[in-house]
Parts: structure tokens; sequence; C-alpha cells
């Protein structure tokens, strides 16, 4: 009996002995084809990766290309600048000197000129009719000394007087200076008004050895009459 169950296990074993023997002789084929499916798989499945993303990527690229309009550049407007002016220096003008008059001579007064006198007299009346120095009471002893003035039929005048103060008795010398003129009926009066041409001839006349000899004179008058009259003297430096 024994040798019966061996002998059928023996013949299993020569069964089953091809196919394990093919395996273990195909088994290195086997997992070959196995590996290489896997590699086909795998590389199949890693380029549709690719190809998914490369087609995603240009989708987007083109959506955003269509969607997303370039903005034209506005040009920036560049002001143009406007030029600052050269500010030209104005010129200092040159201011021509005025130029030293000339002395003039030595004038000669002289009191032979009845027309000129008469012209001064009636002016210091008018001033006294008309009260022009309620101060004074009047004028006194007027002396006309002239010399020709800057044109033919006009005069400088120099009048020595005396005048009077109110309540006071002494005389006080005085000396004027007059531009006499003729009027339009050829009549010679005293010039209030007188010209700056006219003036500057007179400033000249009254530096003359003449006329500064005859203001020295009427100085000296005058401050005789005032050291002896110390009160009418007070007055005076009141009034000025």
């Amino acid at each position: 009996m024994a040798n019966k169950n061996s002998s059928n296990n023996n013949n299993n074993k020569k069964k089953s002995s091809p196919v394990r023997e093919w395996f273990s002789d195909n088994l290195r084929y086997i997992l070959l084809i196995v590996i290489v499916i896997i590699a086909a798989l795998v590389a199949f499945l890693i380029f549709r990766e690719v190809t998914d993303k490369k087609g995603a990527a240009k989708t987007s690229t083109t959506v955003s290309a269509s969607a997303t309009s370039t903005p034209t550049p506005t040009p920036t407007a560049t002001s143009t600048p406007t030029p600052t002016p050269t500010k030209t220096p104005t010129p200092t003008p040159t201011k021509t000197p005025t130029p030293t008059p000339t002395p003039l001579p030595d004038v000669t007064l002289t009191d032979m000129e009845p027309a000129a006198t008469q012209a001064v007299e009636s002016y210091f009346y008018s001033l006294q009719a008309a009260g022009a120095n309620e101060n004074i009471e009047y004028y006194d002893s007027i002396h006309v000394q002239t010399c020709q003035g800057p044109t033919e039929g006009t005069f400088v005048a120099y009048a020595d007087y005396e005048y009077k103060y109110w309540d006071y008795a002494a005389m006080v010398p005085g000396l004027t200076e007059f531009y006499l003129a003729p009027n339009d009926d050829g009549v010679l009066e005293v010039v209030d008004d007188v010209p700056e041409d006219v003036q500057d001839y007179m400033d000249l006349v009254r530096q003359t050895p003449s006329v500064q000899a005859l203001i020295k004179s009427v100085q000296d008058r005058y401050q005789q009459v005032m050291d002896a009259n110390p009160e009418l003297s007070a007055y005076i430096d009141a009034l000025d």
C-alpha cells in the first residue's frame, strides 16, 4: 500500500515538473516583459503629462494674448520750456558834471538908473501899503545900485535901505537883491519869478568884489544897531 502512494506522489511530481521548469526557465523573460510594459506605460504617462501641460500653456498664452490688449503708450506731452528772457542791464546814464560857472569880472554898481530906482521904490511902497510884514512900520532911505543883467535892458539891482519896527525907535539897515526887466509896456519892474538861468547869473554877480563889499558894509551897520539896541535884537531873534 505504501509503495502505491509513493508511486502516486512521484507521478504527480513528474507531471508538475515541466510547468515549473518552464516558468523557471522563462521567468527572466516574463520579468523583462513586465518591466518593458511598465516602462512603456510610464513613458506614455509622462508624454501625456508633458503634452497636456504644453497644450494648457499654449491655450493660456493664446487666451491671455487675445484677452489682454497691449495699451498704446500715450506719448507724454513735453512742455516746451519758455526761455527765460535775458535781462538786458539798463545802462547807467553817465551824469554830465555841471560845469563850474566862470566867475564874472568885477561889476560896476551904479545909481544912475532912475527907472531902476523907481521900480524898486514902487515895490517897497506896495509892500508897506499891503501890510506884507505886520511887524515893520515903514521903509526909508532906499538907495538902489544896479549892474547890467544877463540880457540887454535887464538889471541886477541891490537896494540898501532902512526899516523901522513898531514900538522901536532904531532904524535897522537892510539889503535886498532884485532882478529888473521891462514888462509888456516896456516899463522896468521887479520880477518875482526869476528864471533859473537868470538866478545863476545873479549868483555870479553876488560873488564879485563890489557886491561883496556892499554886503559887508550893510552887515557891519546892522550889527552896530543890534549891539546898541539889545531889546530890539532880542525881538528880531524871537521873530526868526
